[in-house]
This record gives C-alpha cells, sequence and structure tokens, in this order.
C-alpha cells in the first residue's frame, strides 16, 4: 500500500476489502504492525479524504486498524466501515470504540450493517 499512496498524490477515495491481515516483512509502514517510528509514514502525506472499509468482522485487531488510519491520515474527513453480512457477531451490541472514535477524531466514523448505518446513537435507516 505504501507503494500506491506514494505514487497516487491525488487520491481521495481508498477502499479496503478487510483489514485481518498475515504479518510479514511486507507489510510497509502504512500497517500498525511496523514497529518503531516508521509506522505510518506513508499515510500522514497521503491526500484520502474518504476511506471505506468492507467485511468488517469485528475483531480487536480490525479495531487497531482503524485507531491507526485515523490517526495517521491526517486529511481523512470520513470513514465508512461495512460489516460483513455474513459473519455472525451480534451487532447490536456495537463497540463503544465506535462511539469514542468519532468523539476523539475528526473524521465522521459510520459503521453500516445491512442497509443500516450505526452512527453514535444506535442504529439508523439508510
Amino acid at each position: 500500500m505504501p507503494v500506491l499512496l506514494r505514487n497516487c498524490p491525488l487520491l481521495e477515495t481508498l477502499v479496503l476489502e478487510g483489514l485481518v491481515h498475515y504479518v510479514t516483512d511486507r507489510c510497509g509502514d502504512a500497517c500498525d504492525c511496523v514497529p518503531g517510528g516508521n509506522k505510518g509514514r506513508s499515510l500522514i502525506s497521503c491526500p484520502v479524504k474518504k476511506l471505506q472499509i468492507k467485511r468488517f468482522e469485528g475483531k480487536k485487531r480490525e479495531l487497531e486498524m482503524i485507531k491507526h488510519f485515523l490517526e495517521s491520515f491526517r486529511c481523512l474527513k470520513e470513514m465508512e466501515i461495512h460489516a460483513r453480512e455474513d459473519n455472525p457477531i451480534h451487532y447490536f451490541q456495537i463497540p463503544r470504540e465506535f462511539e469514542l472514535f468519532n468523539e476523539l477524531y475528526s473524521c465522521d466514523v459510520r459503521f453500516l450493517v445491512r442497509g443500516s448505518l450505526y452512527k453514535r446513537r444506535g442504529l439508523l435507516s439508510t
């Protein structure tokens, strides 16, 4: 991903199909699994304003990546997180993290579940 971000200076929308991956030495600095001060370096200067994350499963590792993106993408204004529909997660027990993300970051974080939208105070129809 770092190579893509460096070579697309006009990129404003980024769509990711899932967040969980196997950590390798090829992760690049965009991932929060990278130790040390190089973490997120390619994200900081990236002009992405909208990030869509699809196939969210509710795993702790995914929440850590979302937080990393919120902290690193400086131009990010909007984040949509689409739940994986065939996942047995109880989506009515949405983690408090999504409310905290909206309180702590200037980015508008929205969680979508099968035609419904979770934002701050519960499920809203879309």
